[in-house]
C-alpha cells in the first residue's frame, strides 16, 4: 500500500520522537511557518506587492522573478 507523501508525516513524528519531543517538533514548525507568513506580510504592506513575483522584482529584479515564477509553477 502506498500512501500520498505527507499523509501520515504528523503521526510519524509523534511515533518516532515520542510525546514530548513530537509535541516540540510540531510546535517549532509552527513558529516557523507563522513567522515566514509574518515576513511575507511585512513584505507586501512596505512594498505594496500582491504576488510573489511582485516581492521578488522589487528585491532583486528581473532575474529572482523568474526564479520565483518557475519555482511556484514546479510546487503547483
Amino acid at each position: 500500500l502506498c500512501l500520498g507523501a505527507g499523509t501520515l508525516t504528523v503521526p510519524f513524528v509523534f511515533y518516532s520522537n515520542g510525546i514530548v519531543f513530537g509535541t516540540f517538533l510540531l510546535f517549532l514548525g509552527a513558529g516557523a511557518s507563522f513567522y515566514t507568513g509574518w515576513l511575507i506580510a511585512i513584505c507586501c504592506d512596505k512594498l505594496a506587492a500582491n504576488r510573489y513575483e511582485d516581492i521578488a522584482m522589487l528585491t532583486y529584479g528581473k532575474n529572482a522573478t523568474m526564479l520565483t515564477s518557475v519555482c511556484m509553477l514546479a510546487c503547483l
